[in-house]
């Protein structure tokens, strides 16, 4: 997008590409993806929000890019902004899933913390315990209805928007493909993609 067409905004979230850092990626230093969060920052830049959310895996935590990336907010794009980085994991914070996550928050309105952990895998006083998937979603029909959302609308700030969406709204499903059929069924409870006969595997994985 060219910088004249970038609006201004309070906050600016978003996750530059993962595949170069990530452990189901091809872990290639040399992927040009891996430098995308220097365009992100030229959104922040000339968006010149109050603060920005960078998400990106774990592994982008111990990397060079991470380390570049960094040094801007020392002398660089995002020299304005202090920023809190770590990587937190999903689950901590009631989401049914073991999801670690390199989190930067950047503020020129005074530092923001990480937030603290609601939830922990061991009894913690304060904090409730880790969420299952069967918790979160058990109670939705084993089958969904559509493959599609409803088509509703709403108006938001003189726009009309898609929503608002009841909770069964956006229990939709989709329509597998014969080879992806096969491959759920040789994938046993607690599974993944490991479980695969190899003439099953996706050919990156092959």
């Amino acid at each position: 997008m060219p910088d004249d067409e970038i609006p201004e905004a309070d906050v600016v979230i978003g996750g530059p590409p993962c595949q170069g850092f990530s452990n189901l990626g091809s872990k290639d230093v040399n992927d040009p993806r891996n430098q995308l969060w220097k365009e992100y920052l030229r959104f922040v830049q000339i968006a010149r929000p109050r603060a920005f959310v960078i998400e990106n895996v774990d592994r982008f935590g111990k990397s060079l890019e991470y380390q570049l990336l960094l040094d801007e907010a020392d002398h660089g794009m995002i020299k304005e902004y202090e920023l809190s980085s770590g990587v937190l994991l999903a689950a901590d914070y009631g989401v049914a899933q073991r999801r670690p996550r390199t989190i930067i928050i950047g503020s020129r309105v005074g530092r923001i913390p990480l937030p603290e952990p609601t939830h922990s895998k061991l009894p913690m006083l304060g904090r409730e315990p880790w969420r299952t998937v069967r918790e979160r979603i058990g109670g939705l029909p084993e089958q969904p209805a559509t493959t599609e959302l409803p088509e509703a609308t709403w108006a938001f700030k003189g726009q009309t928007v898609p929503g608002q969406f009841k909770w069964l709204d956006l229990h939709f499903g989709r329509k597998p493909r014969e080879l992806s059929l096969r491959r759920y069924d040789c994938v046993p409870p607690g599974g993944g993609r490991f479980d695969l006969p190899d003439e099953l595997l996706p050919s990156l994985l092959a």
